[in-house]
């Protein structure tokens, strides 16, 4: 019994350390996005940050740009696309399609199906249910977030956060945050 506390709690303080995020912002990032405090949502090919200024290309045959560092919210690294996770989630739902479809044609008495023509109705729904899930996960950008400026600084946090390696998924969290409240 005490094995599984044990493994829990490293669990628990791996899954923080994993998915801690700096308020440090890095040097340069190849090719993202960032938003500023107006609310404005930029998208850049390259990006310098320095101490008072960061400097980035909107294009990569544009002129380069400054933003103040304080006015810059969120920085956000582009790391590919979501094809693979969308071809994971659309071919899961085509299978399921297909095997309730079987189920039901096999019920009725119009159809005539055996097992090989159910297995390649079922994969052919897969197949194609991936493919869209790909087409439309390789237009959808992924990113990681690099630099965040939103976390509370003057406030102490205590909670526990069981989060989750996809961002498909569900987690449970119970946070406690200790600050100033006074308005």
């Amino acid at each position: 019994m005490k094995h599984t506390h044990v493994l829990f709690v490293l669990f628990i303080f791996g899954s923080v350390l994993c998915n801690a995020q700096t308020t440090q912002a890095p040097t340069s990032v190849p090719q993202g996005r960032l938003f500023t405090t107006e609310g404005k949502k930029i998208k850049f090919t390259s990006l310098s940050i320095g101490d008072k200024e960061h400097t980035f290309r909107a294009k990569p045959d544009s002129n380069q740009q400054t933003i103040l560092a304080s006015s810059v919210v969120l920085i956000q690294k582009q790391n590919g696309t979501k094809a693979g996770s969308f071809a994971l989630i659309f071919g899961g739902v085509g299978m399921g399609l297909g095997l309730i479809a079987v189920s039901s044609l096999s019920n009725s008495s119009l159809f005539d199906l055996n097992t090989s023509q159910s297995v390649a109705f079922v994969l052919t729904h897969t197949s194609v249910y991936a493919l869209i899930g790909v087409g439309i996960g390789a237009i959808t950008k992924r990113y990681e977030t690099v630099y965040d400026k939103r976390k509370p600084s003057n406030s102490t946090s205590l909670g526990l956060k069981v989060i989750s390696p996809t961002p498909y998924s569900i987690g449970v969290g119970l946070s406690l945050s200790l600050g100033n409240t006074s308005r």
